[in-house]
């Protein structure tokens, strides 16, 4: 009888050993595993094993970074006959322009980089041509809202979209046919582009030291779309009015074909247009305070 109340009493002190074994290993398993007991509602202020919570994504800031665009100075007075005589109709009747003040115009079309300097994002469609290569999926609207961001820099120039005579005088820089040197030498297009776009600066400039002025990316200018040329201004302005439904683009892409990247071609799309064919260059004169 003794020997069986021993053998109990044995069973019992390991059993209860076991139960005291398990209990740390069960509330572990609370806080380490998928999920705390629903029943404990007191927060563990010092969990273990459990790394701190990341920090969430930085927000862009909303002061720009200076992105570092690089300008050409256009030296005045200058005047060129805008438009052609043998292209579209919208490309006529060809006209006289004077550009009788200075202006500056970047040395290229404006960047993945420096988009992301100034706005924070990135939304081009051909972000793996990097930093270098010009913002693509660029609405008008939004290059607008870069320009007014790059203008908070005040940093001795007033940032602008180029007017479409200012940009057909800078691409032409002097010439007066179709194109201003050998579009081979100077341009990314349909044959050549390899259905994408190419870095900024990777072609021959024209005579001004403008680079892309054809091809890589159309790009947006100031101006409303007119059908034709009569009734243009013929001081250099942006020329309000006409069909309020579209701005003026200009330079053909890497989609297109040569005769869409002459001096004189235009085309005209929905300001609020996203398209990886689409991008801008800035123009900017300087500051007077």
């Amino acid at each position: 009888m003794t020997r069986f109340i021993n053998r109990v009493l044995i069973w019992v002190m390991a059993l209860a050993a076991l139960l005291v074994l398990a209990l740390p290993m069960r509330l572990i398993t609370t806080v380490e595993g998928q999920g705390a007991d629903p029943r404990n509602t007191k927060p563990n202020t010092n969990p273990k094993n459990i790394s701190p919570p990341r920090k969430p994504n930085a927000m862009p800031s909303s002061r720009p970074q200076n992105p570092n665009i690089e300008l050409v100075k256009i030296i005045p007075p200058g005047s060129f006959a805008m438009g052609s005589t043998s292209g579209d109709e919208d490309e006529k009747p060809v006209h006289r322009v004077m550009i009788n003040y200075t202006f500056y115009i970047g040395r290229y079309e404006v960047t993945q980089g420096q988009w992301q300097a100034v706005m924070g994002t990135n939304p081009s469609d051909f972000k793996n041509c990097g930093n270098n290569c010009p913002v693509d999926m660029v609405s008008w609207d939004e290059a607008k809202s870069f320009i007014r961001k790059l203008n908070q820099l005040n940093d001795g120039y007033h940032y602008r979209l180029p007017t479409e005579a200012e940009w057909e005088y800078a691409c032409r820089a002097g010439t007066t046919g179709d194109y201003a040197g050998e579009l081979e030498e100077m341009a990314w297009f349909q044959d050549n582009a390899g259905v994408r776009p190419h870095p900024v600066g990777s072609k021959r400039p024209n005579a001004w030291g403008l680079s892309d002025m054809y091809g890589n990316l159309y790009e947006w200018c100031e101006d409303w779309y007119h059908e034709t040329y009569y009734g243009a201004p013929a001081d250099g302005s942006a020329w309000s009015g006409g069909n309020e439904n579209v701005r003026v683009r200009r330079g053909g892409s890497w989609r297109y074909p040569t005769s869409m990247l002459r001096s004189a071609d235009r085309n005209a799309e929905v300001p609020w247009l996203h398209d990886r064919d689409t991008g801008f260059r800035v123009a900017a004169v300087a500051r007077t305070k």
